[in-house]
């Protein structure tokens, strides 16, 4: 089961960038499904990611667990760290997969930051006007960061922890899981 993933994605022009929570949103759904989609590669059989969602949000129980496995492996809130030495990211990670009928657990968290055109287009009008034209704006990269914990819910520590390094920005989960894919040849096929 590749579970939601919490991605925080920052629009603006640094250092004035603020998270969008928006953004935010939809790049977690594109890059659960991107998970999922490497996962299927893989050979593994995976839940499919709205399915696992509503269950979330129908089974009370389900979704507190789910959070306790998140808080337990740092993933959300931000500013929460991780409680691995207490032993229930285990016994929210066997209470999740049960309920859902998985034999591994895929978390997932990240960032990236936005510029769109429009906005870029926008400040470079403000440099040439503040600078009379002595300066260029340079766009800032727009890019996404995932990092990926993958839980058997039998063992007592999670089987793996991966990250994607800084990626190209891409909203389509096609697109997305071949990026992926690449940067984490490290999962065994099934």
């Amino acid at each position: 089961a590749v579970l939601p993933v919490r991605m925080v994605i920052k629009t603006g022009v640094p250092p004035f960038t603020s998270p969008d929570t928006d953004l935010s949103n939809e790049l977690g759904a594109v890059v659960q499904q991107a998970l999922s989609g490497v996962m299927v590669y893989r050979g593994y059989k995976v839940l499919a990611p709205l399915d696992v969602e509503e269950r979330l949000e129908k089974d009370r129980g389900l979704s507190e667990a789910f959070m306790k496995l998140a808080l337990a492996e740092g993933i959300a809130p931000a500013d929460s760290p991780p409680d691995h030495s207490s032993g229930k990211s285990m016994e929210s990670a066997k209470t999740v997969a049960s309920a859902l009928g998985a034999d591994l657990l895929v978390l997932a968290y990240g960032d990236g930051e936005y510029h769109s055109t429009g906005e870029s287009f926008l400040q470079g009008i403000f440099t040439n006007i503040i600078t009379k034209g002595k300066q260029q704006y340079q766009e800032p990269p727009s890019y996404l960061s995932a990092h990926m914990i993958f839980v058997d819910p039998n063992l007592e520590r999670p089987l793996a922890r991966l990250s994607s390094g800084n990626m190209p920005f891409i909203k389509d989960p096609v697109r997305l899981a071949r990026v992926l894919d690449g940067r984490t040849k490290r999962i065994p096929t099934r």
